[in-house]
């Protein structure tokens, strides 16, 4: 990630000013509990120690302007009127921040800033929450005005699904901005309860990307969304309290299986998924890799054939790594492309990510990249 100095002489090169504000913000990987979120189920996450760097400083136009070194290109937000100009898919989260931000009441003050980091866009680690969370941090420095975590994180949410138009869940806001130095966050994404469960440090975070960029936006996230609150209306109908998949039970399995395809599929991997995090909890809190690795291999299994998000290139990269010796390999973020997670023994990392990236080569024709993270605080602003 571009040094400090660097981004400060950027700032400097691109708007003449020195900066005011630093922020960080990181990526997030997510351990298990996929397409819960927006059910109101759990998740186990992580923040992770690679992410976005921010140097900024407040000014007087009434304008939000930004430089993105990885997109070698500028956006400008009037913030009288965030959400009118058309920019490029990255500036309209700047927009949908600015805009929620300024519902929300909070008094916005001019400013300008420099973005760069080492987060691949589309690879499945969250690189639009930890924009959200860089912009949100940086308009709120520059306006002296402070926003509780979890309501920024709602707030970002909000943008993202009503102005970018994802139907996301909420996981990945939280995740960016409570994250912590060597923990996993369990979220209940109904209550917005969170739970920090430590990761044993003879673990490792293997991030595999296969090289296929996706966006949630033109892919079928939303679709996923829908038929999941479909399923949930159906049950809904068949036994009172069932307001969210969240509400499923075991003894539920019965009336799931009378549901039409897809929606029992869909419905069934909710379930069980659910039951995977708690597992996954447990084994975490025992130092069980077995059953953790077992509980990651059958989320991918439920991910592939009864969620549907899988794709060719996601199964060869968990094939790859689980040949590599992984103590247990699936697909993470929403899926259509992107990442795997691979939770390995920290000292085979090398032999690893080389014996994977072989793998990976020989099924699919592709290269693959890695990155072995750490869990990491979540978003930082200090004033320089």
């Amino acid at each position: 990630m571009t040094p400090w100095p660097e981004l400060d002489h950027l700032l400097w090169t691109r708007f003449s000013t020195r900066p005011q504000f630093h922020v960080t913000a990181p990526g997030r990987i997510n351990l298990i509990g996929e397409h819960t979120d927006y059910n109101e189920g759990f998740v186990l996450p992580a923040a992770i120690d690679r992410g976005l760097r921010l140097s900024g400083a407040s000014s007087d136009e009434g304008t939000f302007r930004v430089w993105s070194a990885q997109f070698r290109e500028e956006v400008l937000v009037p913030l009288d009127r965030p959400e009118d100009p058309p920019l490029p898919s990255w500036g309209r989260y700047l927009q949908a921040i600015a805009g929620e931000l300024r519902r929300a009441g909070v008094p916005l003050r001019g400013a300008v800033a420099v973005l760069d980091g080492d987060l691949p866009a589309g690879s499945g680690l969250s690189s639009s929450a930890a924009l959200e969370a860089a912009i949100a941090l940086a308009l709120l420095g520059s306006a002296r005005a402070t926003v509780e975590r979890p309501d920024l994180a709602r707030l970002a949410q909000r943008a993202e699904s009503e102005f970018v138009g994802v139907q996301c869940g909420i996981m990945d806001q939280l995740t960016v901005l409570l994250g912590m130095r060597g923990q996993a966050l369990l979220i209940d994404c109904r209550s917005l309860e969170v739970r920090y469960v430590s990761i044993p440090e003879h673990l490792a975070l293997a991030i595999c990307d296969t090289g296929v960029r996706r966006s949630l936006g033109e892919t079928r996230y939303n679709e996923r969304r829908r038929e999941c609150e479909a399923a949930a209306r159906r049950l809904g109908q068949a036994r009172a309290g069932i307001r969210t998949l969240r509400d499923l039970t075991p003894q539920d399995l019965p009336t799931i299986d009378a549901l039409p395809d897809p929606l029992r599929r869909r419905a069934r991997h909710v379930l069980t998924e659910n039951a995977r995090v708690l597992e996954a909890v447990e084994a975490l809190a025992q130092d069980d890799a077995a059953t953790l690795g077992r509980a990651l291999n059958a989320s991918h299994r439920s991910l592939q054939e009864d969620f549907e998000v899988s794709t060719e290139e996601l199964d060869a990269m968990v094939d790859a790594a689980r040949g590599a010796g992984a103590l247990g390999a699936r697909l993470t973020g929403a899926g259509f492309g992107g990442s795997v997670l691979a939770m390995i023994e920290r000292s085979r990392v090398d032999a690893f990510t080389s014996e994977t990236a072989k793998g990976y080569r020989a099924s699919t024709g592709r290269e693959g990249t890695f990155l072995v993270c750490r869990p990491s605080d979540g978003a930082q602003f200090s004033y320089v």
